[in-house]
């Protein structure tokens, strides 16, 4: 299983609960299942499956606090127009930003399933901004490696190349 999300708090421990929004990958129980979905506290932070998508398709995802102080949710599948989107109630600071393409582990043991082979997935058009202002960069990304417990790298994420809307790295 593989999944690729963006969202908000799912950096540190001192960042309760998480907002966002992606697609999952996988074979289970010899089944192929590729699917869009969203996720934050009140579900668990267990993925709501939204609609399916093909492997190759090009996803617009977005997660962002409106004016109002809500959050709302937002991905299209550009290459079939399905898409989905909700304004939530969300508690959580909103003090990080995250774009990920990892192993989503296993929501019942909390184990980590046999990532797939997902050969690379580019993010693009990385943008970050809030209902007033802007955001303060840091001079930095934090790119993280997933590894195995054995040290075995199973995705590695490039350096972000350009800013704002021609910002982007991929993770093979």
């Amino acid at each position: 299983i593989t999944s690729d999300w963006v969202g908000v708090n799912g950096f540190g421990d001192e960042n309760p609960g998480l907002f966002q929004d992606g697609t999952s990958s996988g074979c289970v129980s010899g089944q192929q299942s590729n699917f869009a979905w969203w996720t934050d506290e009140a579900e668990n932070d267990l993925g709501a499956k939204l609609f399916a998508v093909a492997p190759g398709d090009l996803i617009d995802a977005e997660v962002y606090q409106e004016t109002s102080g809500y959050w709302a949710y937002y991905i299209k599948d550009l290459t079939s127009g399905s898409s989905s989107s909700a304004v939530e109630s969300f508690s959580g600071p909103g003090t990080s930003a995250e774009w990920i393409a990892e192993d989503p582990g296993h929501p019942n043991t909390h184990g980590l399933y046999t990532l797939a082979d997902f050969g690379s997935v580019t993010f693009t058009d990385l943008r970050l901004a809030v209902p007033s202002g802007s955001w303060t960069l840091p001079p930095y990304s934090d790119a993280i490696e997933m590894v195995r417990p054995d040290g075995w790298v199973e995705a590695l994420p490039s350096l972000i190349q350009g800013s704002g809307a021609s910002a982007a790295f991929t993770v093979t």
